[in-house]
């Protein structure tokens, strides 16, 4: 089964527990395989829409590299995909294969629908099975350093743009088992649950009236090629991480335009987003909720 770590297995430092009906799969091997957070913090990267880009994607890996998070989460559109050319869609995964090489992290992903696309027309190798023979499948719930990370696939074939019955069900019951006072609980795909260019989930309301009252304090979602920050009903925090490289579309800087990806930690309980710009200088971490939300938008 294939791991993508390229560091050698070590004994378990960090705690990683299945919940009950999840599979153990090659992901969750290798955050077995001894990634520790040296401060004893959660600690994670997010990236999303990275497009297989030659330059922005090996920029990030080689930044990530240098802070050394225990866990990258991919929020999907790691290729270019919209072609039924099978052929092609290899050769653009062959290259993704290439810059994933050299992350020193262990990786989870929540598909996006460049990787998906028209995945139930394909045959025996559907877009579908091209990435879970890397990645393994979704959804994914794993407690890890006291945080329940929720990974969701928004672009199942046939469902994209939306969370068909049974991952609602899954996401519903996942988050009765965590209680707020167990810690925060983080839920991850690809399409936005309130989004300013107006792509979000066909059925964000479902989604955010599951998640009243829950344990969850932030969203991590792409689709929108763009930093930006919301508060969702409830004073759930959303982050749009879809900076990873595929094409800004002109959007202003000041308007989140800019090539990125988050890291996040936990520090005295409380969890901190940083926003890393690529060629770009590092944004202060920013508290949960940011001040500076509060007095611009009550």
């Amino acid at each position: 089964m294939r791991i993508r770590s390229n560091l050698p297995l070590l004994s378990i430092a960090m705690l990683i527990l299945l919940l009950p009906g999840c599979r153990e799969d090659h992901r969750t091997q290798a955050l077995r395989a001894g990634q520790q957070d040296r401060n004893g913090e959660l600690a994670f990267a997010v990236v999303g829409d990275s497009r297989a880009s030659r330059s922005v994607l090996p920029a990030i890996i080689d930044s990530i590299n240098r802070i050394s998070p225990p866990l990258v989460i991919h929020l999907g559109d790691l290729i270019n995909g919209y072609t039924e050319n099978l052929t092609i869609v290899k050769k653009q995964w062959t290259v993704v294969d290439r810059q994933l090489s050299l992350l020193e992290t262990p990786l989870l992903v929540a598909p996006g629908n460049h990787d998906l696309y028209k995945a139930k027309n394909q045959g025996t190798m559907t877009m579908l099975e091209l990435l879970e023979k890397r990645f393994n499948a979704t959804p994914l719930a794993l407690e890890h350093s006291g945080a329940l990370l929720l990974l969701v696939n928004s672009c199942l074939p046939g469902e994209e743009g939306r969370l068909d019955d049974a991952q609602l069900d899954w996401l519903r019951h996942r988050l009765r088992q965590w209680p707020k006072e167990r810690g925060p609980a983080f839920l991850f795909l690809h399409h936005p649950l309130n989004s300013p260019a107006k792509r979000q989930l066909f059925n964000a309301d479902a989604v955010i009236e599951l998640m009243a009252g829950s344990a969850v304090r932030a969203v991590f979602c792409s689709h929108d090629h763009m930093f930006h920050q919301s508060r969702l009903p409830g004073g759930i925090m959303q982050f749009i991480t879809g900076g990873g490289g595929a094409n800004l579309r002109g959007l202003a800087p000041e308007k989140g335009g800019f090539y990125h990806f988050l890291t996040v930690r936990l520090a005295q309980g409380e969890p901190l987003v940083s926003v890393h710009r690529v060629w770009g200088v590092q944004e202060p971490p920013r508290p949960w909720p940011p001040p500076e939300y509060d007095k611009q938008h009550g």
